[in-house]
């Protein structure tokens, strides 16, 4: 009874876990970092449960828009049945239509403990010789097996990952194979001034939604 809000956990399939116990218990919800296109979907109009981020729709946009301003003409995509990973299968088809880019393959995965179990899904996709491949991992080891079989394969794709991939710990995994890796991730509206900021309060950069946490909390404690 003394919880008069919540933060809630980093990943959309955690949101929904989570979110409906506190709906149910009429206590406000801010998510900051729950990026599926679902969640507007599943919680629109319930007053307790919020986010201070968009969807993943306007990830995906950006990363099809960044292959058609390089001339890429086509693109393929891997992502995983996670509901973090279902907006960007439901929405690429669409979006990459709209853009005119040529779609040369979609391949889905739900287990990844077994070694190298990218392989498979990755013979399909580069076979098609896509120009980028916009890939959606969950984590840093899938983003690893993926972009090692890649760079194994000698194929001249353009990986391009989703924000999971954000992050400096590949570098020490993978060392100079990490280079050329590029990652697409939400960040700071530049004229807000919250990067030189934060910048200037820690001596270091901001990570991954720390804007959307900042956010978050101020509007909470303005609320309550």
């Amino acid at each position: 009874e003394s919880i008069a809000a919540v933060l809630l956990p980093i990943s959309s399939t955690e949101l929904f876990e989570a979110g409906p116990k506190f709906i149910r218990r009429e206590k406000v919800a801010v998510a900051p970092t729950s990026t599926s296109g679902e969640v507007l979907r599943a919680f629109g109009g319930q007053d307790y449960l919020w986010r201070t981020t968009e969807s993943d729709i306007a990830q995906l946009e950006t990363m099809l828009l960044i292959a058609l301003q390089r001339g890429h003409k086509s693109v393929g995509m891997l992502t995983n049945f996670e509901p973090y990973g279902a907006t960007f299968f439901d929405w690429f088809g669409f979006l990459a239509s709209e853009l005119s880019l040529e779609i040369t393959g979609v391949e889905r995965y739900d287990d990844t403990t077994e070694p190298g179990w990218c392989h498979s899904f990755l013979d399909q996709l580069l076979g098609n010789k896509p120009d980028t491949l916009i890939v959606v991992a969950n984590n840093l080891d899938e983003v690893e097996c993926v972009a090692r079989s890649v760079e194994e394969s000698g194929e001249d794709t353009q990986l391009l990952f989703s924000e999971t991939a954000f992050n400096g710990e590949l570098i020490d995994r993978m060392g100079s194979s990490a280079n050329g890796l590029e990652v697409v991730t939400p960040a700071p509206a530049p004229e807000s001034g919250f990067e030189i900021a934060y910048r200037y309060e820690f001596g270091v950069d901001p990570p991954p939604y720390a804007a959307n946490l900042y956010d978050a909390v101020l509007l909470l404690g303005y609320g309550l």
